[in-house]
């Protein structure tokens, strides 16, 4: 069984549905009595109905995963919708700001990165295709993975940088490169009419060492300047972490990207 469609109750239907196309919603069905969207991302869907009254006992909370929960409030906020609560790390390691809709319903955007499927307190079920399940400083490893890639993805500098060391380095073919140029790069790519980064990060082997980690991974980029096709490349990464005050950053990069084969 798939979970692709939720359906909430609306007491006015209309003024819901102006919420949600305001939210940037996509209608699929509008009738006086419902309404369904599609997703922003994705192809789950969900919907209104008309309903005379609120629901009694409290309301359910739905949740839409973004990759840069900050940037959506704010694009949001831009749009006239007001915030309940602001973004804030949740102790359940979520990222969470919440809203709610004109018929009361709340609505949590999140990011969760693997802490979804993932958490380090999982139920020990046996069911990840016959492997152990995660311990917690290889969970956090591949959440800092997860997040770097959404943060790349958002044109996110802050949080890329938040993720390495200070003595971080990255060694590129030809040349060694500190974390001031590192972030060079990464603001020159929030800047308007920079080229859109996109990718994967395919984690190959991963062993924790102490305080120290090691990761390889094969790494797909595809890069798309603003008047011109993509450029794909894609090659190995050995990637060294070190856990500073109890968080886990890279410390040492190297990466063999070469443009990808048609």
């Amino acid at each position: 069984m798939e979970l692709n469609q939720v359906t909430l109750p609306a007491t006015d239907v209309a003024a819901s549905v102006a919420f949600y196309r305001r939210m940037g919603f996509t209608p699929i069905v509008d009738e006086p009595h419902y309404a369904r969207f599609k997703s922003v991302d994705g192809d789950a869907t969900f919907s209104v109905h008309h309903a005379a009254a609120p629901p009694a006992g409290g309301a359910a909370v739905v949740y839409f995963e973004c990759a840069a929960v900050d940037d959506e409030v704010a694009r949001l906020k831009a749009r006239g919708i007001q915030f309940v609560q602001e973004p804030r790390d949740e102790p359940w390691l979520w990222r969470e700001a919440r809203l709610v809709d004109p018929a009361g319903n709340v609505i949590c955007l999140y990011h969760a990165g693997r802490n979804r499927l993932d958490p380090p307190w999982r139920v020990a079920h046996g069911d990840r295709d016959g492997e152990a399940p995660l311990d917690a400083d290889e969970h956090a490893i591949r959440d800092v993975v997860a997040t770097w890639m959404a943060a790349t993805r958002a044109a996110d500098a802050a949080t890329v940088l938040s993720l390495m060391t200070d003595d971080a380095v990255f060694l590129v073919p030809g040349r060694v490169m500190r974390k001031d140029e590192f972030a060079a790069a990464a603001h020159a790519q929030a800047a308007p009419g920079a080229p859109r980064i996109d990718g994967t990060s395919a984690i190959e082997e991963l062993i924790v060492l102490g305080a120290w980690a090691f990761m390889r991974a094969l790494l797909t980029v595809e890069i798309t300047p603003q008047d011109g096709a993509p450029v794909t490349r894609a090659g190995h990464t050995l990637t060294i972490f070190r856990k500073e005050r109890g968080r886990w950053r890279l410390a040492r990069d190297a990466n063999l990207l070469a443009p990808a084969s048609e």
